[in-house]
């Protein structure tokens, strides 16, 4: 086998080795931590029962976001940590700062 050949296998096997699974906030009640979710699991949720006040955020797939379930409020998103707590003050951070530099240097 070439040489090349070889360094293209390698390369691959250390691409799927290290595959990037997504990654959401996992949250019961109070407690909270980072979870990388399991593979399938292709976006992150927040769920709420506003009768019985119980809430919590971990992985799920698009199937779970999509089943209709009325008794249950859900919010899903694609991405890492998106079901976090502050995405908006980030968000919103991100566009003040080119704001104020406009004002800074003009």
């Amino acid at each position: 086998m070439s040489l090349k050949i070889t360094l293209i296998m390698l390369t691959l096997a250390s691409m799927l080795s290290t595959a990037d699974f997504l990654k959401c906030h996992l949250c019961g009640g109070s407690q909270c931590s980072e979870i990388t979710c399991p593979p399938g699991a292709d976006r992150c949720i927040k769920m709420e029962t506003p009768e019985k006040g119980v809430y919590g955020k971990t992985c799920a797939t698009q199937q779970v976001c999509d089943a209709k379930t009325p008794e249950l409020k859900k919010w899903c998103c694609e991405g890492d940590l998106c079901n976090g707590a502050g995405t908006i003050g980030k968000s919103l951070l991100l566009l003040l700062v080119p704001l104020a530099s406009v004002f800074v240097l003009s």
